[in-house]
C-alpha cells in the first residue's frame, strides 16, 4: 500500500471519530439535564435539534472555503473548528444557565459538521486516485458506523457519569484536530476538464438537485420516525426501551455497513438505477412499520437500513462525480446542508403531525401517519425526480457499455 492510499485510511479513520460524539451524547442528554436543568423535556428536543441549526449556518462559509481549494486554509479550518468543537462539548455539559447551554450547542454543531463537511470534502479529493465508489463509501459507511456504535458507547459511558461522553467527545474531536496537517499532506491528482471549466454549480442543475433532494428527504424521514417509532412500538407492541434500541440498531447496522458495498456497486451498474430503486424500498419499509405485526418488525428495520444505504451512498457519489472536480467540496457542504435541514425538520413535523393528530378513537393512528408520510414523500421524490433519474439512467449505461467494451 503505497502512502497515499494509506493516507486515506487515516482520513476515514478521522471521519469515524469526527462524526461518534453525534450519538454519543444521546444517552447523556435525559440524565444531564435532570441533574443541571430541571428534566425539562423541551430543552432536551432543543438540545437535539439546534446542533443541525447550527449546521445549516455554517455551511455557506464551508462551501465557500473549499471551493477556493486551498489545501492549506482547509487543514487550517479543520484545526479550528475541531478544536471549538471539544471546547464546547465541554462546556455545554457545565452547570450553566440552559439558555446559554442552547446557544452554546447551536455553535458546536456548526463546529461539528463544519469539520465533518471539511474530512469529506478531503475525501471526495480522492476521486480521482481511487474512484468515487471506493473513496465515498468508505467515508459515508465511518459516518454511519459512527453513528450507529455511538449511542451504545454512549450508554456504557454515562452509567459513569453524564459528563463522560462529552468529555470523550470532546477527545474525540482534539484528536481530529491535531491530526489535520498529516490528513493533508499527500499531494492529489487533480482533474481538469474544459467541459466543465465554465461550469458553475448551481441548484437549478438536476445533477445538483436531485442529489441534494435525496440526501434531504432520506434524512427527513429518518427524523421523522426517529422519536415517533420509539412511542408508537411501546404504545402498540408494549417494547421495552431496550428492544426499541434493538430495533433502532438494526436499521443502523445495515446502513452503516453496506455503505461501502451499495456505493462501489455504483462503479459497475447505474447508480440511478440504485437511487431510484433504494427511495421507493425504503419508502416501503418505513411504510411497513405502521402495519406489521411485532414479530416483523426487525424485519422492517432491516429492509429500511439496506433500502437507505443505497440511497446515501449513491449522493455522496454523485456529489463526488456529477459536479466539476472544483466544485466537488461546496457539492459536499450542501449535501450536509440538506441533510442537516432535513434532520431539523423531520422531527418536529412529526412532533406536529402526533400532536394535532390524536384520536381518542384509534390513539396510535397519528403515529401511523407519521410512517405513512415517510413512504409518500419517498414515493413523491422518485416522481418528481424521474425525468433526471431516466435521464441519468440513459446515460450510465452508455458509461457502463463503453467502458465494457474497453475492457474487451
Amino acid at each position: 500500500m503505497d502512502a497515499k492510499h494509506a493516507s486515506l485510511h487515516w482520513l476515514i479513520a478521522a471521519v469515524f471519530l469526527q462524526m461518534l460524539p453525534a450519538t454519543l451524547l444521546a444517552p447523556a442528554i435525559r440524565p444531564l439535564f435532570a441533574q443541571f436543568h430541571g428534566g425539562d423535556e423541551g430543552p432536551m428536543h432543543a438540545f437535539m435539534s439546534l446542533n443541525m441549526l447550527g449546521a445549516i449556518l455554517i455551511t455557506p462559509v464551508i462551501a465557500r472555503l473549499v471551493s477556493s481549494g486551498a489545501t492549506h486554509l482547509s487543514a487550517r479550518w479543520l484545526m479550528i473548528l475541531g478544536g471549538l468543537d471539544a471546547l464546547l462539548l465541554v462546556v455545554v455539559s457545565l452547570p450553566l444557565a440552559t439558555p446559554l447551554i442552547l446557544f452554546l450547542r447551536t455553535l458546536e454543531g456548526a463546529a461539528h459538521l463544519g469539520a465533518a463537511t471539511l474530512l469529506l470534502a478531503r475525501a471526495a479529493a480522492y476521486k480521482p486516485l481511487v474512484g468515487a465508489g471506493r473513496a465515498m463509501g468508505l467515508a459515508g459507511g465511518a459516518v454511519m458506523l459512527a453513528i450507529a456504535f455511538g449511542s451504545g458507547l454512549g450508554g456504557i459511558l454515562v452509567g459513569v457519569s453524564a459528563r463522560l461522553p462529552f468529555l470523550i467527545g470532546a477527545s474525540l474531536s482534539t484528536l481530529v484536530a491535531l491530526a489535520a496537517p498529516f490528513l493533508y499532506a499527500s499531494t492529489l491528482p487533480i482533474e481538469r476538464h474544459e467541459a466543465s471549466a465554465s461550469r458553475r454549480l448551481s441548484w437549478r442543475d438536476p445533477d445538483v438537485l436531485g442529489p441534494l433532494s435525496a440526501a434531504f428527504v432520506e434524512r427527513f424521514t429518518v427524523g421523522l420516525i426517529i422519536v415517533t417509532f420509539a412511542l408508537f412500538a411501546t404504545r402498540t407492541h408494549g417494547l421495552s426501551d431496550r428492544s426499541v434500541g434493538l430495533l433502532y440498531s438494526m436499521l443502523m447496522l445495515p446502513f452503516a455497513l453496506l455503505m461501502y458495498p451499495a456505493s462501489r456497486m455504483g462503479d459497475r451498474m447505474p447508480r440511478a438505477a440504485l437511487l431510484g430503486m433504494g427511495a421507493l424500498f425504503y419508502g416501503a419499509a418505513i411504510t411497513s412499520l405502521a402495519v406489521v405485526p411485532k414479530a416483523f418488525l426487525p424485519l422492517s428495520m432491516i429492509g429500511a437500513g439496506i433500502a437507505s444505504s443505497f440511497m446515501y451512498g449513491t449522493v455522496l457519489c454523485y456529489a463526488a462525480t456529477l459536479v466539476p472536480s472544483e466544485s466537488r467540496g461546496r457539492m459536499m457542504a450542501w449535501v450536509n446542508m440538506a441533510g442537516a435541514l432535513g434532520m431539523l425538520l423531520g422531527p418536529a413535523c412529526g412532533g406536529a403531525m402526533v400532536a394535532l393528530g390524536r384520536n381518542a378513537v384509534d390513539p396510535v393512528s397519528a403515529y401511523r401517519n407519521v410512517f405513512y408520510l415517510a413512504g409518500a414523500v419517498c414515493t413523491a421524490w422518485v416522481v418528481l425526480q424521474s425525468r433526471w433519474l431516466v435521464s441519468r439512467l440513459g446515460i450510465e449505461q452508455e458509461e457502463h457499455a463503453h467502458a465494457a467494451a474497453q475492457t474487451t
